[in-house]
Formats: structure tokens, C-alpha cells, sequence
């Protein structure tokens, strides 16, 4: 106890710790998270998302970029999207389509003008869920013919037919209006930055990118008496990244952004505000014991 009690006190009086943790662990976990949490919903199913599917490559980003988001496409309900392998423009007039008789269930669209990081969250008729790009094959015999703001589109049997998103109320807005990343170094370069410099680099990947931080750290999550509490964070391909940061392999994280990571809904809601936020509230449990962070940006 002695040993935490220092270690605690030792993080409260350091006046370098809110800059010295990685937003960009805090945007890997965010995305990963919404993921595990949407995997593992009420049906407590968990999926395993297929590697090839959901990682992709990993660009540096200049530290000094400036990104801005568009608040007024809040007000439409965009959450996942498409490959590069077709045209990026949606061209079906969605009005006229009929509704699908599959048994399927949109949960959620990840809908980003840089479509090679859209991504759509399909449940099948056992309720196990799975992310889609286009032109992927759905349960069903259906492909998923094009992305749009509050729906998809299938291409059934030769004909295009509509999904639309369970219950907009519901879902989470998670808007991406940035673009396509600029195109910098190797991310060999990120040993080089600061940390603050490295919050703003991952901050900035998280809004054009975020298919490349996956893979950075490893997250699996956590029950207890059956409730999720969290998810175990561990090394992935950086393997220096958590104890650069202080964290270590097996915290959990509980919070983020005082936003209890116990449902599939609260999961989805921690994307956007790490997409611009200034600081970031962290609460993890290491041995048991809870341990609370604030963590800035230097843009």
C-alpha cells in the first residue's frame, strides 16, 4: 500500500504528467473499445474482427497540422463505409429502393470523407456483429453496394435494396468531414516528438485515419459478475508505448472522458469529443486499485 500511496502521490505532484500520456493510446482505445463494445451487445456474442479487415496502414501525421470537424453535420446520424476498390461518390437515389426482407440489423455507421476508413456495423439474424466495408459479402448471400449518411445499400440477386440504421435516436453521431491524411514520414519519426507533439499527431490520425491505430495496442474485454466493467489494455505492434505513458500491460480502463465504457451506446459516444478535445479524463484499475488521469494535447 505504501508503494501505491508514493506511486499515487507521485503522479498527482508531477507538473509534466498531463503531457505526458498519449492521447493517441486514449484514441486507439476509443476506437477499439467501440468495436469490442458493439462486438459484445446484449446477445454477449463476441466476434472476432477478422486482422485484414480492420487494419490498415499506419501514416505519420505532421504534429503541427490543424484539423477542424464540421458541427453542423452533427446533425445527421453518420456512423461507418467503403472501400477504396470503388468510386468514393454514392450514386444510388436511395429514395426509390425498396427495404431488404434480410434479417439484418445496422447498428451503426462510421461515415468519413476519407471513405478508405468507413466502416458499417452489421448484426446477422443470431445478432453477432461484424464491420463491413463495400463490396463485402453480408449474411445472407447480400453484398453491401454503397454507404450512405443513414443507411446502406445491398446488392441482392441483382438488386439494390435498402438498410436502414435500427433506430436513429439511438445511435451515436460520429462525424468525419477531415479528408484524406497528408501523406509524411515514416512513423519511425514519432520517437523523435514530444510528448504533447505526440498527442496532437495520434489526435489528428484518430480523425483521418483511425483504421491505423488499431494496431498499436491490444484491448480485451472485462466482466465481472457478468456486467462489462472495462477493457484490459495490453501491447501491440509499439511495444514501448504504454510504459512511455506510464501505463502498464493489464490496466483496465473504466472511464473515458467521464464516460463509463459499459455499454455498446457509451462506446460509441467517446469517439467524436476524442476527435478535438483539448484534455482527456482517464480512469483505469491496476491490481484493483482505481487510478484517475487528465492527459493534454499540445496542438
Amino acid at each position: 500500500m505504501n508503494k501505491f500511496n508514493n506511486l499515487l502521490m507521485r503522479f498527482i505532484v508531477s507538473t509534466q504528467w498531463i503531457i505526458f500520456i498519449n492521447l493517441g493510446l486514449c484514441g486507439i482505445i476509443g476506437y477499439s473499445v467501440v468495436e469490442l463494445f458493439l462486438a459484445s451487445s446484449t446477445t454477449n456474442l463476441v466476434h472476432r474482427i477478422p486482422h485484414n479487415r480492420l487494419f490498415s496502414r499506419f501514416d505519420q501525421i505532421q504534429p503541427s497540422a490543424k484539423v477542424t470537424l464540421d458541427i453542423s453535420a452533427l446533425k445527421q446520424a453518420y456512423l461507418f463505409g467503403k472501400l477504396p476498390t470503388i468510386s468514393t461518390t454514392s450514386t444510388t437515389d436511395v429514395q426509390t429502393l425498396p427495404q431488404t426482407h434480410l434479417d439484418l440489423k445496422l447498428h451503426g455507421i462510421y461515415y468519413s470523407s476519407n471513405h478508405h476508413t468507413s466502416l458499417a456495423m452489421i448484426a446477422d439474424s443470431l445478432g453477432k456483429t461484424n464491420f463491413y466495408h463495400t463490396n463485402e459479402s453480408l449474411p445472407g448471400g447480400a453484398i453491401l453496394h454503397e454507404i450512405h449518411e443513414k443507411q446502406v445499400t445491398l446488392s441482392r440477386n441483382g438488386q439494390i435494396e435498402i438498410l436502414n440504421l435500427l433506430d436513429s435516436k439511438k445511435s451515436i453521431p460520429i462525424v468525419n468531414t477531415i479528408g484524406e491524411a497528408k501523406n509524411v514520414q515514416n512513423s519511425s519519426n514519432a520517437d523523435e516528438l514530444s510528448p504533447g507533439q505526440l498527442l496532437g499527431h495520434y489526435q489528428h490520425q484518430l480523425q483521418t485515419d483511425p483504421n491505423s491505430l488499431m494496431k498499436l495496442i491490444r484491448i480485451s474485454p472485462i466482466n465481472q459478475a457478468g456486467r462489462l466493467v472495462g477493457y484490459q489494455i495490453n501491447p501491440g505492434q509499439d511495444t514501448h508505448l504504454l510504459a512511455r505513458f506510464n501505463l502498464q500491460p493489464g490496466d483496465i480502463l473504466t472511464t473515458l472522458n467521464g464516460v463509463k465504457l459499459d455499454s455498446p451506446i457509451n462506446g460509441l459516444s467517446v469517439i467524436q469529443p476524442l476527435a478535438t478535445a483539448e484534455q482527456i479524463n482517464l480512469e483505469i484499475l491496476r491490481e484493483g486499485q482505481p487510478l484517475s488521469f487528465s492527459f493534454n494535447v499540445e496542438k
